[in-house]
C-alpha cells in the first residue's frame, strides 16, 4: 500500500484500554451469536454480564452499531435512584411534553374591479381565513416520568437502551427495573426494536431474574468469558496491523501473560509499550519492536495500578488479624491456590489447613461473609448457584499471588503501609514475570520446572 492509500491511526485509537475498541475489535463468534440472536429477537431483554475488563462493553457497542438505529447508554451509579436512572433517556432525547397550545383566527376581505376607469359594483369578491397555531413545550418533570413513557419515546425513536454496571444499584432500585422490563415486553409487539440491555458483573445476571420469575425464558443472559490467549494475541495483531509495526514475539507473549484474560490489560501495557517506544501513530514504513524499552512499560502500567489494587488489598485485610490467625491473608492466599475460577468453602478450608492445621471452620465461614462486604471492597464474591468463592476480579487475584509469593521467598512480611510506589515495585519486579507465567501455566493446569527468563531491558 502506497502512502498515499495509508489510513493514518492514532495509537490512542487503536489500543484503547478505557474506552471501546474499533480497529482491535475481535469476533468472538460463540457469544457474538448468541448475542446477536437475542439483540434480534422481537421482545426478548437482554443482560450481559462478565468480570471487569473481559470485553464485555467492547462487544456489545460493536454489535449494536450493527442492529440498530439508535442506542442510548445510562451509566448506573451506586446510590442512583429508580427515578434518576428513568429519566436518563428522556434526557438524551431531549424528549417534551406539550404544556401549553394556542390558536389564532384572522380574515380578510377583497374585492376586483374589470377597470380603473369603471365606476361599478365590483365584478368579484375575495374571503381568506387563517388559522395560526402556537405551541409551547418544556422537558418532561422526573417525577412525572413513568416506564410507559421511556418505553414509547424509545420505541417512537428506535432506540434501545443500555444500562451499564447494573451491578452498582441498589437492591429495592433493580427490582423496579427489572419489573420495568416488562413494560418493554408488553410494548415490543408496537416497538419491535425496543429493549432493555443490562451491563453487570460476573455473578450478578441470575438476580434480575429472581426479583421477577415472570422474566424466566424472556429474557436472555450472555456471560462474556475472559478472553483466551489468542483472542488477546488478536488485539495485539490488529494493533501491529493499524500502526504498520512488528513487535517482538516475547513481547506479545510477556503481555498475554501478565493480561490474565483481560483484554482491557492488554490494552493498557500494549499502549505503554508503543508509548515507550515513540510509537504514536501509524508509521510510514514497517517497524520492527524489538524487547528494548519493555522493563519502563511494564513499570508504567504497574506504577498507573499499583494503588488501586494495594489499597483494595489493605482495606480487604484490615483489622482482620485476631489472636493467632491474620484471617484476611490467610483466606486470600489460600484462594490464590486454588483454581481461576473458585473453590468451594470446604476446598477453601482443605487448602487453609496445608499450612494452619488447626484453623476453625467458623472462622472461615464469618471471614469469607466479610470479605465480600463492601467495607472490604468485595474483594471476592460467591456464585449463588454453585456456592463457589474466587476474587471479583482476575487482576486482584494476580496481584495477590503475586505478592504472597514475594512474601514467601523473602520471608519478610510485606506490609504496604508507608510504601512507595517505586520502593514496592522494585520489591516485586525480579518476580513479576515469572510470577505471571506461573499463574498463567496453573490456570491451563500446565506445569513447568523453570520458567523462560524475561527479555532484556
Amino acid at each position: 500500500m502506497s502512502t498515499s492509500e495509508t489510513v493514518i491511526h492514532a495509537v490512542g485509537d487503536v489500543f484503547t484500554p478505557s474506552s471501546v475498541a474499533s480497529l482491535t475489535f475481535v469476533p468472538r463468534d460463540s457469544i457474538n451469536n448468541k448475542l446477536v440472536d437475542a439483540l434480534k429477537t422481537k421482545g426478548k431483554q437482554v443482560i450481559v454480564y462478565g468480570h471487569s475488563g473481559c470485553g464485555k462493553t467492547t462487544l456489545l457497542e460493536n454489535k449494536l452499531t450493527q442492529i440498530f438505529d439508535l442506542h442510548i447508554k445510562t451509566c448506573c451509579m451506586k446510590g442512583m435512584t429508580f427515578e434518576q436512572i428513568l429519566s436518563d433517556p428522556l434526557r438524551q432525547l431531549n424528549a417534551m411534553y406539550i404544556s401549553e397550545k394556542a390558536g389564532k383566527t384572522s380574515e380578510k376581505f377583497g374585492a376586483t374591479v374589470s377597470s380603473p376607469k369603471t365606476i361599478s359594483f365590483p365584478v368579484g369578491l375575495s374571503f381568506e381565513q387563517s388559522q395560526e397555531d402556537s405551541t409551547k413545550t418544556v422537558p418532561i418533570a422526573p417525577n412525572c416520568v413513568t416506564p410507559h413513557i421511556v418505553a414509547e419515546m424509545l420505541g417512537i425513536n428506535k432506540a434501545c437502551w443500555v444500562l451499564e454496571d447494573f451491578h452498582k444499584v441498589d437492591g429495592p432500585e433493580k427490582q423496579k427495573l427489572a419489573q420495568c422490563m416488562k413494560m418493554f415486553m408488553d410494548l415490543s409487539a408496537r416497538y419491535p426494536d425496543l429493549k432493555m440491555i443490562f451491563i453487570g458483573a460476573v455473578h450478578t445476571a441470575h438476580k434480575v431474574i429472581e426479583y421477577d420469575p415472570e422474566l424466566h425464558n424472556r429474557v436472555a443472559e450472555v456471560y462474556v468469558p475472559l478472553m483466551t490467549e489468542e483472542e488477546l494475541k488478536s488485539i495485539i495483531h490488529l494493533g501491529e496491523e493499524a500502526l504498520n509495526i512488528s513487535i517482538d514475539q516475547r513481547i506479545t507473549d510477556r503481555i498475554v501473560l501478565i493480561s490474565n484474560g483481560l483484554a482491557a490489560v492488554t490494552h493498557q501495557i500494549a499502549l505503554n509499550f508503543c508509548h515507550a517506544r515513540m510509537i504514536e501513530c501509524t508509521q510510514p514504513q514497517k517497524t520492527f519492536l524489538d524487547t528494548a524499552r519493555w522493563i519502563p512499560a511494564l513499570e508504567r502500567y504497574l506504577e498507573s495500578s499499583s494503588d488501586t489494587l494495594r489499597t483494595v488489598f489493605e482495606k480487604s485485610v484490615k483489622d482482620m488479624k485476631k489472636r493467632k490467625y491474620d484471617h484476611g491473608r490467610v483466606i486470600l492466599r489460600a484462594l490464590t491456590k486454588l483454581g481461576q475460577t473458585g473453590a468451594s468453602r470446604a476446598d477453601i478450608l482443605q487448602k487453609i489447613r496445608e499450612t494452619e492445621p488447626a484453623y476453625p471452620a467458623a472462622s472461615l465461614n464469618s471471614n469469607l461473609k466479610a470479605l465480600q462486604s463492601d467495607e472490604r471492597c468485595n474483594i471476592i464474591s460467591c456464585d449463588e448457584n454453585t456456592g463457589e468463592y474466587s476474587f471479583s476480579e482476575p487482576v486482584h487475584r494476580a496481584f495477590c499471588h503475586m505478592l504472597f509469593e514475594s512474601e514467601q521467598k523473602t520471608s519478610i512480611r510485606f506490609s504496604t503501609r508507608g510504601v512507595s510506589v517505586a520502593d514496592f515495585l522494585k520489591k516485586l519486579m525480579p518476580e513479576l514475570v515469572e510470577q505471571f507465567a506461573k499463574l498463567e501455566q496453573a490456570k491451563n493446569g500446565q506445569t513447568s520446572t523453570k520458567t523462560q527468563e524475561g527479555p532484556a531491558e
